[in-house]
């Protein structure tokens, strides 16, 4: 009996084991940004090393391919390290991440731009489209980071951004031409000219804006953009259009 008891015990062991799904692995082809400054001594998970990967705060990381589990973490990185310090991290428990995010596990492929901000206790990651639709050669993606919304008036169309939101503006003029907009604050319901735009347009640039507020209650706004070249613009990204808001 006991006998049957201890068998019965392995084979449940056994199977239960057999049955442990594998951890899943994903490929992305990424770039990163840092929006909390220079991420310098860091990198990523690739093939059980960490790969190093300074992350700039005015600049994309060329795009890389990552293949590896779906959580994908920035971890600390030290280039030189003494054979004591080796042997005292195998024994140490496993570091935090700075940040994480769990990439998308569906059929790929996945391009994505990740928006790295630390913060305690939260991912400090968020993944931006980053294929030739939802961000293509030629066009601004625009951040609202205030908590009101915000208008782009521009010749051809008003385009409203809620709080926390983005919105894909395709300047309307030809290469090599200023792109003019203002940018309204509707801070407490209150229509305010926030910023003025003058865009120099290129077909191979594309530029990611961050509007951040200013101080409370003036419904001011401050602007930072990020450039990045690209080789040449995809015409079939001209489906990618904002949301428009009926003209005033």
């Amino acid at each position: 009996m006991k006998f049957n008891f201890l068998l019965a015990s392995c084979l449940s062991l056994i199977a239960s084991r057999a049955e442990e799904p594998k951890p899943v692995e994903v490929e992305a082809h990424l770039q990163l940004l840092s929006m909390s400054g220079v991420i310098l001594q860091h990198g990523y998970l690739d093939d059980k090393k960490i790969k190093p990967l300074d992350i700039m705060s005015a600049c994309f990381t060329p795009e890389f391919t990552y293949h590896g589990k779906a959580r994908f973490e920035i971890l600390p990185y030290k280039e030189e390290e003494t054979e004591e310090e080796v042997k005292s991290k195998k024994d140490a428990p496993p570091t935090a991440p700075l940040a994480w995010i769990d990439l998308p596990t569906t059929p790929g492929p996945h391009h994505l731009l990740l928006l790295i901000r630390p913060e305690p206790g939260q991912s400090g990651i968020k993944a931006v489209a980053n294929d030739a639709k939802a961000f293509p050669p030629g066009s601004m993606k625009i951040f609202n980071l205030c908590s009101f919304p915000v208008e782009i008036h521009n010749p051809q169309q008003r385009t409203l951004i809620q709080a926390s939101a983005s919105a894909l503006i395709r300047p309307r003029v030809a290469q090599g031409k200023y792109f003019d907009s203002e940018i309204h604050s509707l801070e407490d319901g209150v229509d305010r000219l926030g910023y003025n735009l003058h865009y120099f347009h290129m077909d191979s640039l594309r530029t990611l804006y961050f509007i951040f507020p200013g101080e409370k209650g003036t419904g001011q706004i401050m602007l930072k953009g990020i450039e990045d070249q690209q080789a040449t613009p995809d015409p079939a990204a001209n489906e990618a259009e904002p949301k428009k808001k009926n003209q005033k």
